[in-house]
């Protein structure tokens, strides 16, 4: 299984569990922007709302998405991102006009291989020595 890391990402949206969120990685090729969403899914609330930055580290998951009608009018399908027994480390707030929360709709549920992994359940988000050892670039963030 694949380790992802994304670092100052915004998170866009809280599910319902408060365990779940979205965020939004933008990177810039020959002068456009370029946006990817990624959902990640923890084991605990993680006390984030909607606008700060973090950085995320976590087992990557992706599948196809269900076609979805584009701007143009023609159907797409795209590969939804997530991010499994994540850590999850806050380097800037969200604005105070945007720390309302916003809850997006529950549709799915937590993948049952983020539950239950092979040496047992998993501990899910990691705080403590994480956010006080203060180097997203380990080499190795498991």
């Amino acid at each position: 299984m694949a380790i992802t890391n994304l670092k100052n990402v915004e998170v866009t949206r809280l599910n319902r569990s408060g365990y779940g969120f979205g965020v939004k990685e933008q990177n810039e090729s020959n002068g456009k922007t370029y946006t990817t969403y990624w959902t990640v899914w923890a084991k605990e609330d993680a006390g984030l709302q909607v606008g700060d930055l973090v950085n995320v580290s976590g087992f990557l998951s992706t599948k196809v998405g269900d076609p979805k009608q584009g701007n143009d009018g023609v159907e797409r399908r795209y590969v939804e991102h997530s991010l499994n027994s994540p850590r999850i480390e806050r380097v800037g707030s969200a604005p105070q006009q945007a720390q309302q929360p916003v809850s997006a709709p529950n549709t799915a549920t937590q993948p049952q291989w983020d539950t239950q992994g092979a040496n047992g359940p998993q501990t899910g988000v990691q705080t403590g020595s994480w956010a006080t050892a203060g180097n997203f670039d380990d080499p190795t963030p498991f």
